[in-house]
């Protein structure tokens, strides 16, 4: 009879065990204990039932850098070691500085996905552009568009890496390399730039200016300011209390015509008479002295050489058209000189601009008819480009 007691006292004591452990068991699992992959979710100290710590998320794969990180940046003896740089923005806009500042340009910006060979290696002479460059093929084209002058350039983009860019016309087969983790600051970095300056009537207090960051002050009718866009080569601009206006500059840069509400305004670049003045003193064959010799280019694109001295008076002698290429090389189409292209002095280049010399030769006239006196002229004139 004890034995059968204790065999029942042990089975129930076993019965008794197995639902604790089971009671234990379903309690482990209730939500308030339960492991948190939440950062914030932290044991209560002394709390024995407080689940280890999470495992540590899997480390995140850095992005690739952004045309858009930092800038591309150049310092060598093409620019005599003045450091060159280039930012482009989220917005499609870029700011580039050139030599240390002497040269300061801004405009907008597309990424293309299109092959573009680019000289890679000037090759044993060292010179770019000759037979034993070495040639690559970027997959990638950034073509720049400057909002002062509406040129383009197009550079190849390879290995997140700029190669044969141009700096403001100037020196060339450059290599920009990105430095993506540069702390670029515009307040820091940028000089504040003018893109567009047009004037009404001539007058310098009836001015209308464009600023790279895309704010404008108006001057012209009334007091006005507000920020702009391009599109299509069109400047449309917001005034801040709503009004749109349209701005089309002609293709010479020198002219545009403004809309706004019902008006329509014709305006140049400069209150000046004359744009750009290339001047020489020489002797022309076929005169007896030494008289002053000028190149003059108008607003409206036409260009003009004049021929003047106290004892004669002033003389057209010669006329024809003119452009800017690459921001500081001009040409000229004349009737009688031909097709001539000013060459840039580029070691004179400064804030004011740069100088520009122009080779002129000519067979030409002084005044009409039976009057007309032949003369020869050849000669260096000079003048400064204005940036």
């Amino acid at each position: 009879m004890k034995t059968t007691m204790s065999k029942h006292l042990l089975l129930t004591l076993s019965i008794v065990l197995s639902f604790t452990l089971m009671l234990s068991a379903c309690n482990s699992g209730d939500p308030d204990t339960s492991p948190s992959d939440s950062p914030d979710a932290t044991p209560t100290a002394g709390d024995a039932s407080s689940p280890p710590p999470s495992q540590p998320e899997k480390p995140v794969e850095p992005e690739e850098p952004k045309v858009t990180d930092g800038y591309f940046f150049f310092a060598g003896p093409a620019t005599a070691d003045l450091p060159c740089f280039v930012r482009f923005n989220e917005d499609g806009s870029y700011y580039a500085s050139y030599f240390n500042g002497a040269i300061l340009e801004a405009g907008q910006y597309e990424v293309f996905i299109r092959d573009m060979d680019y000289i890679s290696d000037p090759g044993a002479d060292g010179e770019f552009g000759t037979a034993d460059d070495a040639v690559a093929t970027a997959n990638q084209v950034v073509v720049l568009t400057n909002y002062s002058t509406g040129a383009t350039q197009e550079i190849a983009f390879d290995g997140g890496t700029l190669f044969d860019f141009t700096l403001g016309g100037m020196a060339g087969h450059i290599t920009m390399s990105h430095m993506p983790d540069y702390a670029y600051d515009p307040e820091i970095e940028e000089m504040p730039i003018a893109v567009q300056v047009f004037y009404y009537q001539n007058d310098t207090g009836s001015s209308l200016t464009l600023y790279h960051n895309r704010t404008f002050n108006d001057f012209t009718t009334a007091w006005e300011e507000g920020t702009w866009i391009m599109e299509n080569g069109v400047f449309k601009l917001s005034e801040s209390g709503g009004a749109s206006y349209t701005l089309t500059v002609s293709e010479n840069g020198m002219m545009a015509t403004y809309v706004k509400g019902g008006d329509t305004l014709e305006m140049t670049s400069t209150t000046r008479e004359y744009v750009y003045s290339f001047t020489a003193v020489a002797m022309p064959d076929g005169l007896p002295m030494e008289v002053d010799i000028a190149l003059n280019c108008k607003p409206d694109g036409t260009a003009q050489l004049v021929i003047s001295h106290p004892m004669m008076g002033e003389f057209v002698v010669d006329t024809g058209t003119y452009s800017v290429a690459n921001m500081v090389f001009i040409l000229f189409e004349l009737e009688h000189g031909g097709s001539i292209m000013g060459e840039p002095d580029f070691e004179s280049a400064s804030e004011e601009g740069i100088t520009i010399n122009v080779a002129y030769i000519a067979d030409t006239v002084i005044g009409e008819g039976d009057g007309a006196m032949p003369i020869s002229i050849d000669c260096i004139l000079s003048g400064l480009l204005t940036m």
